[in-house]
């Protein structure tokens, strides 16, 4: 797949605090503006790192006028002067730009991992009617799947998939409660072993959350592979987007 936005390099980032800090001169500034204007890629580049930039230099400088105040408060009257506080205010401007900077680097998300967020929602489950003992475990599973609890519902379902090792049902579920939970790499295997079996009733979706994983692991190739085997229509519009 093709990152038409394409990653933020140190030359781009550091033009960009430049202009957002009012550290260019007219003429950079007027050069960088026009730009802007022609190139979408580097207007949207622009916005996205701004809206970082802007949010977390507002939280350090609130913190550390808070920080200010308390000092202000804490001293002798009459002893406040205008030095100390352009002081403490360039101190905080300061390290506002340096969290922000880290924050781009922490944050920035990868073409996949943008890609993977955009489509992945998760599988809403089976209906929980828990009337048998045989599937009393499995049902009060699903009920910690649907309220979040990856954890306990992986660790209850693994249980029976030792005895079961080639149910579709459990397979897919675990799968996706991986997926669910962050663990591409671990939802891989068990999506795959339902997507291998031609019966399932599970196919469709388990391929779809199969190519998810793929993508968020970066495996395009792999992803696009297992799509192409898929007849559900979420897989046929991520399979457009990964091949155009």
């Amino acid at each position: 797949m093709e990152n038409k936005q394409g990653h933020i390099s140190p030359d781009q980032q550091e033009q960009f605090e430049q202009f957002l800090l009012d550290q260019m001169s007219s003429k950079e500034r007027t050069a960088f503006e026009e730009q802007l204007k022609s190139d979408k890629i580097l207007k949207a580049q622009f916005i996205e790192f701004r809206e970082i930039f802007g949010f977390i230099e507002e939280q350090s400088l609130r913190n550390k006028m808070e920080e200010f105040h308390g000092m202000v408060k804490n001293e002798p009257k009459g002893s406040v002067s205008i030095k100390p506080r352009l002081y403490y205010f360039q101190i905080a401007a300061g390290i506002a730009a340096l969290v922000a900077v880290s924050a781009w680097f922490l944050f920035h998300q990868t073409p996949n991992e943008k890609l993977f967020d955009k489509y992945f929602t998760p599988d809403p489950g089976l209906p929980t009617v828990m009337g048998t003992s045989d599937n009393y475990t499995f049902y009060e599973a699903m009920v910690d799947y649907k309220q979040g609890n990856y954890d306990t519902a992986i660790a209850k379902w693994q249980g029976l998939h030792q005895l079961q090792t080639s149910n579709d049902t459990l397979n897919y579920f675990l799968g996706t409660a991986f997926l669910s939970n962050g663990k591409a790499a671990s939802a891989i295997l068990f999506l795959n072993n339902t997507v291998q079996n031609k019966q399932s009733v599970f196919r469709d979706d388990a391929a779809y959350y199969l190519a998810l994983a793929y993508v968020k692991e970066g495996k395009t190739d792999q992803a696009i592979n297992v799509l192409k085997s898929s007849k559900d229509e979420r897989s046929k519009t991520l399979l457009q987007e990964l091949t155009n």
